[in-house]
């Protein structure tokens, strides 16, 4: 494969592509160990495309090598929607599925189910607030009266006194 840009300088990340091609060479037994060791030098050494690209051309790998590619995400196919398969989904599709008198009676349900759990917690929570209300106030004009006697005395003893 001819490089059109083999003046160019190569990054590390070329580099890198090259060491990876060759790795998978010396895995299937295209080149033995000492081979390996050279042409990895080599791509080392190599400062341009067409220099690393020299290092790997007689390997079969070279014909479909694109420079670049190694690690990219394949792109993105658009003619297919991605389709959603979760829980709700599927309880969604099966409630579109129903006539509007079944589906509007399921609302209606669920809705009463819900506002009925939503409102006993409410209840509860009402309910325990005024429980402390009631604990707290028998003691709350005591517990107000000396944080008041407190903060006087406090305010006196920094100002000094001023009679």
């Amino acid at each position: 494969m001819a490089q059109p840009r083999s003046s160019m300088r190569a990054s590390d990340s070329d580099r890198h592509q090259i060491y990876d091609e060759l790795s998978k060479a010396f895995e299937e037994g295209r080149i033995d160990h000492s081979e390996l060791s050279e042409r990895m030098d080599a791509a080392a050494s190599g400062k341009t495309y067409g220099e690393l690209y020299k290092v790997i051309e007689d390997l079969p790998s070279a014909a479909g090598f694109r420079w670049g590619t190694a690690g990219a995400p394949a792109p993105y196919d658009r003619s297919t929607p991605p389709t959603p398969a979760g829980p709700l989904y599927r309880a969604g599709r099966v409630l579109s599925s129903l006539p509007f008198p079944v589906r509007v009676l399921v609302w209606v349900g669920l809705w009463t189910v819900g506002s009925s759990f939503a409102m006993s917690l409410f209840g509860i929570a009402v309910a325990g607030s005024f429980m402390m209300a009631g604990v707290l106030g028998r003691f709350l004009p005591i517990i107000l009266v000396s944080l008041l006697v407190v903060r006087i005395r406090r305010r006196s003893s920094r100002r000094g006194r001023r009679y």
